[in-house]
């Protein structure tokens, strides 16, 4: 009976040994594969080069509006120095049903490409408003009140 209980304690012994063995191979793997992760640069966009974002406020420290009516039409025109060669200026006319008119215009910047170099661009732009000659009007670029001469 005493082999029997030795028996047991050693197939006991050999179980907790197996599975402490067990338990310090996994730890071993995870400790390796920590440091393997950590030892290979990340795809992180911080490591990319960043590319600057233009700042679509900052054409406003020179942008010009002028307005000539010719023609029953009120023609405008702008000059403004682009952070780029791929933007467009915008314009969206809204015009108010009274009389003398009341017009809005909003001007913003469209992009027209995905990729391009910063350059500083003079960007000039026109189009035309068909209101009466008496119409008044409000211009803003990107929300900022922009004044016509």
């Amino acid at each position: 009976m005493e082999e029997q209980a030795l028996a047991i304690s050693k197939r006991a012994q050999l179980l907790v040994w197996g599975l402490f063995l067990l338990l310090l191979a996994g730890m071993a793997g995870f400790a390796w594969l920590y440091y393997i992760e950590r030892a290979q640069p990340a795809d992180s966009p911080a490591q990319e080069p960043v590319l600057a974002e233009p700042n679509p406020i900052a054409p406003l420290q020179d942008l010009r509006l002028q307005r000539q009516f010719v023609n029953g039409e009120h023609r405008f025109s702008g000059l403004v120095t682009l952070p780029t060669p791929c933007f467009e200026v915008r314009e969206e006319v809204i015009v108010a049903e009274s009389f003398p008119e009341q017009v809005s215009i909003d001007l913003s910047l469209e992009s027209t490409s995905d990729f391009c170099t910063q350059v500083l661009t003079p960007y000039t732009f026109t189009f035309v408003v068909a209101v009466s000659e008496n119409a008044s009007f409000i211009a803003r670029f990107n929300q900022v009140a922009v004044p016509i001469e």
